[in-house]
């Protein structure tokens, strides 16, 4: 379908075009810097009540009573909620419904929400909060994913619809023969590299409220990154049809994928709390909550073997990968099919053993996070790429190039690599563009330097059985466009690009694109914001919907111009014969024309990549349907005295397909470094028994402008004959190379490998103290 667009209707991607491949400044960008976005918080819905969440205790156990009686009697409380004032299932998940509203009898986490408070001012509900008792049983915990699926171990949800035992998914690939592989091998090389949680720290803290309507049916308002998915899951817990749910995403300050889980936590209480007092109600996490009872990036541990020939060549690749989920499913099953695809890196081997492990825990629940879980495998593979070609005397840049992915190549899962595969280009593009090692920049500080080099492969698109979305167009009589379709714009620029798309689709100006607000009641499903879909699973379903509309003007146009309707060409807000632009009519006086003669002005999209297959027990299949390449290099240096790192260079190089908005490109990938550097060096959420050890900002470091590198961005453009003009995603790839860059640079710098994250300068003294590798 994506062919018929380029080609047939609006030109191939080599086209040029008027407004597609331009630097044009993002639509939000003046709101934004003057201040005027109305986010969530800064709502005054009339007549509030607040809610609050009383927390489970213990970690495991069993839930015998909770003793309001005290709190119910405090200023300002109007309700106390418990599961006995659910309407309906109670239990909720995205994949699963296995995860309590409020405990009924099971506690498996101290995540885990007892009773609401429900009180005329956050003050008052806090306050009260502190009255509420809760009675439980300690039951055995485990946290430990490696400990949670040995014989014994306690099974913290028995009978669970997708799990056995504690695996919520095991996940394998198997291609050719791996032991004959490493038989074949003059160089084996096998660590065990673990990653750390951590938290999405966005700015916005999470908020929403919901009101309830006279005829029963509720308004959830919010930040979300799925806002049909919100309904969906909330509408069973409180009794509702879908079309009795409406959710209307407010201007989100941040996400990360944060915002697609705590969404429905927030609608879905503050719902309950609105059917049961009649007035709306407020649920807004505090910082402390945020940090420590948010659902956090899934940490791994991964156990890594490759082997190659003398001359570089990968013969075999065999990882285990054991994910701690904390204790409900979510979207667990996506990512870890997701994370299992990359899991051997962007190389060509014949021999290919891929094991992994989603495990339910009694630690902090986990969540989709930007990459979800491909940086960290990639912090695992590209690392033993490092050692690899260490222990063969081999060039960094030449073991890449010598096993790379390029067209024709076949993956572990035995996807032909058919077309848009640009990571040697890549790989010369940033090789070209470093200076001398940083060695040789020594001055006598008695800094220790080093530089890492890493490739990486991602694909675009969700993780599940197809991905698609819904878009509409609808044109009015003065020559606008409004463009419908449920994306938020958390950031990355997907109005701002959609726009691009639409305007270049219909042949109109720029600033004559609007997108919709965000409304359920009035947009059609388009799925997550997620999985680096946004720019081209929507793109194609706007093209779909400006196909409808196009196909309705032309002929209106053809009869004003006294031409045939094939050849009519839409430009610059221009509609025209092909070869005559001289003679030309308004773009709004054709849609006149055509609503005066009753036509069709209103185009609806709805795009499909089609079956995308992966077989559980061998990995065979077509996963996804396209994917992003590139190539980071960091420049570090490091205070042998204290262990501290300092990132002072990146180079990246990018295949985006085609770059919609070049300078947004280079903002995702400048903001992706930016990420990964804090993931790499800085960020873990302390846990201790399931208790989160750093609930603020003061002891949960995150990256400060001073932390920033030098970036030296490069747009690589392998153009995709799937993606709306070519593109592909580039949101959570900019991140993917980000840790095991830096890990492979601080490695060169001191020469030791550190095979745990965060690098912080604890470890990295460590290592230098003791003379081998810190776990």
């Amino acid at each position: 379908m994506a062919e018929r667009f380029y080609q047939e209707l609006f030109g191939g991607p080599a086209d040029g075009g008027d407004i597609v491949g331009r630097s044009i400044t993002r639509v939000d960008a003046p709101p934004k810097a003057d201040g005027s976005p109305i986010y969530a918080a800064d709502h005054r819905p009339a007549r509030p009540l607040y809610v609050s969440p009383v927390m489970a205790p213990v970690a495991s156990g069993r839930l015998r009573r909770v003793d309001a009686a005290e709190a119910e009697r405090m200023p300002g409380v109007v309700r106390i909620l418990t599961s006995k004032d659910i309407p309906g299932r109670k239990l909720y998940g995205m994949a699963a419904a296995d995860q309590p509203v409020l405990v009924e009898d099971r506690i498996r986490s101290l995540q885990d929400v007892v009773a609401l408070v429900v009180a005329e001012s956050p003050a008052e509900a806090e306050a009260a909060v502190h009255r509420v008792r809760v009675h439980a049983d300690p039951l055995p915990a485990v946290f430990d994913p490696r400990e949670a699926v040995k014989e014994g171990a306690p099974i913290l949800q028995p009978g669970h619809p997708l799990a056995k035992g504690n695996v919520l998914s095991h996940l394998k690939i198997r291609k050719g023969d791996a032991d004959r592989g490493f038989a074949e091998a003059d160089v084996v090389v096998e660590n065990v590299y673990e990653t750390q949680l951590v938290d999405h720290a966005y700015l916005e803290p999470d908020t929403g409220y919901v009101i309830p309507n006279p005829d029963g049916t509720l308004l959830c308002v919010g930040p979300t990154q799925c806002p049909h998915m919100v309904r969906r899951v909330i509408g069973p817990v409180l009794g509702l049809a879908q079309n009795a749910v409406r959710f209307v995403s407010t201007p989100p300050g941040g996400g990360f994928g944060g915002k697609e889980e705590t969404s429905v936590e927030i609608a879905m209480r503050a719902g309950l709390a609105a059917l049961k007092t009649g007035r709306p109600a407020v649920y807004t996490y505090t910082r402390e909550e945020s940090l420590g009872a948010k659902a956090k990036r899934i940490p791994l541990i991964i156990e890594h073997k490759i082997g190659a020939r003398r001359d570089g060549r990968i013969t075999a690749v065999q990882v285990r990968i054991y994910a701690n989920k904390g204790p409900y499913a979510a979207v667990g099953a996506s990512i870890l099919r997701k994370l299992t695809v990359h899991a051997p890196g962007p190389y060509e081997c014949e021999n290919v053993w891929v094991d992994s492990h989603m495990v339910f825990t009694n630690s902090v629940n986990t969540c989709a996070m930007r990459g979800l879980g491909v940086p960290q495998v990639h912090f695992a593979c590209e690392s033993q790429m490092d050692e690899l070609a260490r222990r063969l005397g081999m060039d960094p840049f030449a073991i890449r190039r010598l096993n790379g992915f390029r067209r024709g190549s076949v993956t572990a899962t035995r996807q032909v690599l058919d077309q848009s595969v640009g990571l040697m280009e890549c790989l010369d593009t940033a090789e070209r563009a470093l200076g001398p090692h940083p060695r040789e920049a020594g001055n006598g500080d008695g800094l220790l330097r080093g530089r890492g080099v890493a490739a990486f492969w991602y694909s675009t698109g969700a993780a599940g059985p197809s991905d698609s979305c819904g878009a509409q167009v609808h044109v009015t009589d003065d020559g606008k466009v409004q463009v419908g379709v449920g994306i938020i714009d958390l950031g990355q620029g997907a109005h701002t690009v959609l726009s691009q798309i639409a305007a270049e689709a219909m042949g109109v100006n720029m600033e004559d694109v609007r997108i919709m607000p965000i409304d359920t009641d009035a947009l059609p499903e388009s799925g997550f914001t997620a999985g680096s879909r946004s720019t081209t699973i929507p793109g194609n379903a706007v093209c779909q919907a400006v196909a409808e509309v196009r196909e309705s003007l032309a002929p209106v146009a053809a009869e004003m111009l006294e031409g045939p309707a094939p050849d009519i060409v839409f430009r610059a807000g221009r509609v025209f014969v092909k070869g005559a632009p001289e003679r030309s009519l308004a773009f709004k006086e054709v849609v006149k024309r055509a609503l005066l003669l009753g036509r069709r002005i209103t185009g609806q999209g709805w795009f499909s990549t089609g079956p995308l297959t992966f077989n559980p027990e061998t990995g065979e299949g077509k996963p996804f349907m396209v994917y992003s390449y590139g190539v980071q290099v960091a420049d570090v240096e490091v205070d042998p005295g204290t262990g501290e790192v300092w990132v002072r260079r990146m180079v990246a190089a990018h295949d985006v397909g085609r770059a919609i908005n070049p300078d947004g490109v280079v903002g995702q990938i400048q903001g992706g470094v930016e990420m990964g550097l804090g993931q790499a060096l800085i960020e873990e959420v302390g846990v201790d028994g399931g208790k989160v050890l750093t609930p603020d900002l003061a002891r949960y470091e995150i990256p400060v402008s001073m932390d920033t590198p030098e970036m030296r961005v490069f747009i690589v453009e392998d153009r995709n004959a799937t993606g709306p003009y070519g593109a592909k995603g580039v949101g959570e790839s900019a991140l993917v190379p980000t840790l095991a860059a830096i890990a492979n640079a601080v490695r060169d710098a001191i020469g030791r490998r550190i095979f745990r994250l965060p690098i912080t300068p604890e470890r990295v003294a460590l290592a230098l103290r003791k003379g081998t590798g810190e776990r």
